[in-house]
């Protein structure tokens, strides 16, 4: 059976997508390669900024997340595939190398908040380090 081929309306509206996510990016002092492709309800949470950096020909699936507050790093590498309903969220500075694929529904953060026993969640401190996919196999 041969593979299911994609509709060129939809591969078109994915361009689109990427090509105003880039815009935003590169408007705010980020930078980002060519070849983004953006499913639907792909967002920047805290919008552009410097510290977004994406390489070339990269493919978020719909409704992917990239929640990097002004102060934290993200660096994606070229011919990146993060798949449907993922939040990558990079508080300090999170790097995801090459040619890394991620599956659907999984977040990747570079910080924890604190579990202290008698506090919600909400006023725990938040501790973040710098976190990389370089160097883990596959």
């Amino acid at each position: 059976m041969p593979a299911r081929s994609r509709s060129p309306i939809r591969l078109g509206r994915e361009i689109v997508r990427g090509l105003l996510l880039r815009t935003a990016i590169q408007a705010r002092g980020g930078e980002c390669g060519p070849g983004l492709r953006a499913g639907a309800g792909t967002h920047l949470r805290w919008g552009g900024h410097p510290g977004i950096r994406l390489g070339a020909n990269i493919r978020l699936g719909v409704g992917v997340i990239l929640d990097v507050p002004p102060g934290g790093t993200l660096r994606v590498g070229d011919r990146v595939k993060v798949q449907h309903y993922t939040v990558i969220a990079a508080a300090h500075d999170l790097t995801i190398g090459d040619d890394t694929q991620i599956a659907e529904h999984c977040s990747i953060r570079d910080s924890d908040h604190g579990l202290e026993g008698g506090a919600t969640i909400a006023s725990q401190t938040i501790s973040s380090k710098p976190r990389s996919t370089d160097g883990l196999g596959g």
